[in-house]
């Protein structure tokens, strides 16, 4: 499985064009981006979080 890049629209630490930057790797399979989420979305909006997460997982389980 190809890893997934969760990234944050409005992390005060981390730049969000870093994250574009990064996904270009061949490495990275999906950047998905938490919108209104700063440094600890899994804290600030876990429902947004969990369902992108989710989604990657279900995806990837019906390749294997």
């Amino acid at each position: 499985m190809m890893p997934l890049l969760l990234r944050n629209s409005q992390d005060p630490w981390e730049k969000l064009e870093w994250g574009y930057d990064l996904a270009k790797f061949d490495c990275v399979s999906r950047l998905d981006v938490v919108k209104n989420a700063g440094h600890s979305p899994q804290d600030e909006d876990p429902e947004q979080s969990n369902r992108i997460i989710l989604d990657f997982l279900k995806e990837h389980a019906a390749i294997a």
